[in-house]
C-alpha cells in the first residue's frame, strides 16, 4: 500500500510540476489533493537541502535548479529521452574534474615545472565522444588508450624522479664542498671533526649537559643566505633541553659556556640528514646559525 501512495504521489507531483505551478499554491479540491501536494512539498524539501549541500550551487538564484528539475520530472518516463539523461548526468559529474585549476594542477603533477606541456580539457572531450561513438577515427582504440595513459604516467614519473635525484645529488655535493671549504678558514674551530664554529662572544657561565634545559636565541640559515627559522621575528627567546634537537645543535650547546654567541656551520647528517624537514629544509642541508646562550634553566 505505502508503495502505491508514493508511486501515485509521484504521479501527481509530476502533473504539478509540469504544469508549470512552481513556486504557485495550486487550487486543491480534495483531500487526495491535499495529500499529494503536501508529499511534493516534503520531496522538494528534501531536494532543496541536497541542493544547499552541494556547495557549489548557489541558493540565492534557484531559478536554474528549478527549470532543470522541472524537465526532468516531466520526463522522466519518456524513454526516448533516457539516453539523453544518462549522458548528462555522467558529463556533469565528469565535467567537474575539467576545471581550469585542476587540468594546471594535473600537469604540474605530470609535466612539473614544464609549462610548455599542458593537458588538454577540449581533447579530453573529444576523446570521451570519439569513444562513445566506438572509437571511430581514433589514433588507437578505447580498449588501447588506458595502457598508453598508464605507460606515459609511468614514462613521465619515471623521468620527473630520475630528473629529483639528479637534482638532490647535485645539491648534497654543494653543501658538502661548501663544509669542505671551511676548513680552510684560519678563523673557524671544529668540533667532533664536523662542526666548524666561530666565536662572536665569549661566554664565561657554566656549559650546558646534554639533559639541561637551555634559554637561547637563534638564527638559521641555509647556505644561499636563506632564513628559515629565528627568534629575531618576536625577540623572545627558545627554551628547550639540549638533547632533544638536531645532533648538531646538542654538540654545540654542551660546548658552549652561558653567555656565549657563535655562529656555528652544521653539516647534513648533524641535522636533518637525507630527508631535509618541511619544503624549506630540503635533503642534505647544511645549516648555518647564530645562537646566543642565554641561561641554563634546570636539569632534566
Amino acid at each position: 500500500m505505502k508503495k502505491i501512495v508514493l508511486a501515485l504521489a509521484s504521479v501527481m507531483m509530476l502533473c504539478v510540476v509540469a504544469c508549470d505551478n512552481a513556486g504557485k499554491a495550486p487550487k486543491l479540491e480534495n483531500e487526495a489533493d491535499s495529500l499529494s501536494y503536501a508529499l511534493g512539498l516534503a520531496n522538494g524539501g528534501s531536494m532543496r537541502m541536497r541542493y544547499a549541500m552541494m556547495g557549489e550551487l548557489d541558493t540565492t538564484n534557484i531559478e536554474g535548479f528549478l527549470k532543470g528539475l522541472q524537465e526532468g520530472l516531466s520526463e522522466a518516463n519518456d524513454t526516448t529521452k533516457k539516453d539523453y539523461y544518462a549522458g548528462l548526468q555522467l558529463g556533469l559529474q565528469f565535467g567537474r574534474n575539467l576545471t581550469a585549476d585542476q587540468l594546471e594542477e594535473f600537469s604540474r603533477q605530470l609535466f612539473g615545472a614544464d609549462s610548455t606541456q599542458n593537458i588538454n580539457g577540449k581533447l579530453i572531450v573529444a576523446g570521451i565522444l570519439t569513444a562513445v561513438k566506438g572509437g571511430e577515427n581514433a589514433f588507437m582504440q578505447p580498449d588501447k588508450a588506458g595502457e598508453y595513459v598508464q605507460q606515459k604516467f609511468d614514462s613521465l614519473q619515471s623521468a620527473r624522479q630520475a630528473e629529483a635525484e639528479a637534482e638532490q645529488q647535485r645539491y648534497k655535493k654543494e653543501n658538502e664542498d661548501y663544509m669542505a671549504q671551511l676548513a680552510n678558514n684560519p678563523d673557524l674551530q671544529v668540533l667532533d671533526s664536523a662542526i666548524y664554529y666561530q666565536v662572536l662572544t665569549e661566554g664565561t657561565g657554566a656549559i650546558p649537559a646534554d639533559t639541561s634545559r637551555v634559554k637561547v636565541k637563534y638564527e638559521g640559515r641555509l647556505i644561499d643566505g636563506t632564513i628559515f627559522d629565528s627568534t629575531n621575528e618576536d625577540d623572545q627567546p627558545r627554551s628547550f633541553q639540549a638533547n632533544q634537537v638536531i645532533d648538531g645543535w646538542t654538540t654545540v650547546l654542551t660546548h658552549m659556556p652561558v653567555g656565549s654567541k657563535w655562529k656555528v656551520y652544521i653539516p647534513w647528517d648533524k641535522a636533518y640528514g637525507q630527508y631535509g624537514n618541511g619544503s624549506v629544509i630540503k635533503p642534505y642541508s647544511t645549516l648555518v646559525f647564530t645562537i646566543e646562550l642565554i641561561e641554563i634553566e634546570g636539569q632534566e
